[in-house]
């Protein structure tokens, strides 16, 4: 439980400084955004930038991709002023998307201490228990206390009324975590059906061998939740539609996967147009699996489609934001498009999650496109270190000696 307590600290200090210090920003947001809408009245774009690059946390780097895509966009003649403005929101949209997933990192991990914290105290209360039972003996006599405490347990006679209480308890913690109070109604009638047949398994009658089951039972249960029950949500049983959608469910994803496959072998044959082809089948069925979507934003990638390769690694990124490779594709892509500040954040977070020469080397591309020399070195020397045969080791050499001169 400690350790539990220790984790959980650890981790509500990681989303403390992640979101006051590195999300907030350097300085007060609303100074901040009252400094950029002045810089943006008077047309300086490039101070609005600079302001953005200044201030950096999650509203500047949003704020400063619609700037800069604006600024791209906004002397262009063949552009009208509708589509200007899309342009502009598509490229803010494009940022808050992958500013989100930095935000709900290890929250997930917040929630499960949660879930859990009840059951592990829970489990040291049993343990206490058990100790104070062994009277400071080993833990052999406590193994054999244990056994014998089991097994008074089972064999424990218990009178009618605390049976149904027992069955009522059961029945009331069904409802609160949010199973069918029904279904174990009709569970209950199978034990009552095996028990009448009397075709049931040696295991299934020592199971009951104290405390057999009856209709009288059956028909007290069936009282106490049509007393206490009777409006209850999962009140209808047990629930064979949603087992059926899940089982389907895992049909089309079993389907999608077959042609997942089928795609890569096509893509490793070079043959591109057909594994796009097959990615897009494969999605058809699973449209929301985070592989799937990253299998095609690549694929489109290597084809040098980069519009639809963005779309595809950007969805991919929402849907998984804990997988490398689609934060390695979409800095690939900022980085093709001199958009060097995007191209970084995405590159490190893959090298964050997964430490790959081809990230590293592209993170080094990133920082020397915008004038961070010394971090450029130091990346392309890890470069050089872990591939020094290879050819991003040899092109990483090259880039060192360049930056030498």
């Amino acid at each position: 439980l400690i350790m539990i307590f220790i984790m959980l600290l650890v981790f509500v200090i990681e989303r403390y400084i992640s979101l006051y210090s590195n999300a907030k920003g350097k300085s007060s947001v609303q100074v901040f955004f009252k400094k950029l809408v002045t810089m943006l009245q008077n047309d300086d774009y490039d101070g609005a930038l600079a302001a953005c690059d200044k201030q950096r946390g999650t509203t500047a780097n949003v704020l400063r991709a619609g700037i800069e895509k604006y600024r791209e966009v906004k002397d262009d003649p063949s552009i009208d002023s509708e589509k200007k403005i899309q342009l502009t929101q598509s490229a803010i949209e494009e940022a808050n998307a992958l500013e989100g997933p930095l935000l709900e990192r290890n929250l997930i991990a917040l929630s499960t201490i949660a879930s859990i914290a009840t059951m592990v105290g829970l489990l040291g209360t049993t343990i206490g228990l058990l100790g104070a039972l062994a009277g400071g003996t080993g833990y052999a006599e406590l193994l054999t206390q244990v056994g014998g405490l089991t097994a008074t347990l089972l064999s424990k006679s218990y009178s009618r009324e605390q049976e149904y209480e027992a069955d009522r308890l059961s029945v009331d913690y069904l409802a609160r975590a949010g199973y069918s109070v029904q279904g174990a109604i009709q569970l209950q009638n199978i034990f009552i059906e095996k028990f009448e047949s009397g075709t049931n398994p040696d295991w299934f009658s020592g199971l009951f061998r104290t405390h057999p089951f009856s209709r009288e039972r059956l028909q007290e249960n069936s009282s106490y939740i049509s007393s206490h029950y009777s409006a209850y949500r999962s009140s209808d049983g047990l629930d064979k539609g949603a087992y059926q959608r899940f089982v389907t469910s895992l049909d089309s994803s079993r389907e999608a996967y077959a042609f997942f496959d089928q795609a890569q072998e096509a893509e490793g044959k070079g043959q591109m147009a057909l594994a796009i082809e097959t990615y897009h089948k494969a999605m058809q069925q699973a449209p929301e699996h985070g592989l799937l979507l990253t299998g095609l934003g690549m694929a489109y990638l290597r084809n040098e489609d980069l519009v639809p390769a963005r779309r595809y690694l950007l969805k991919a990124v929402t849907a998984d934001p804990d997988y490398y490779k689609p934060h390695l594709g979409l800095g690939y892509i900022y980085l093709k498009n001199k958009q060097s500040i995007n191209a970084v954040r995405q590159l490190e977070t893959s090298v964050k999650l997964l430490p790959t020469v081809e990230g590293t080397y592209l993170l080094g591309e990133a920082e020397e496109s915008r004038g961070n020399l010394p971090r450029a070195r130091q990346l392309y020397q890890t470069v050089v270190e872990a591939d020094r045969n290879g050819k991003l080791g040899q092109a990483a050499a090259s880039r060192l000696r360049s930056l030498a001169q």
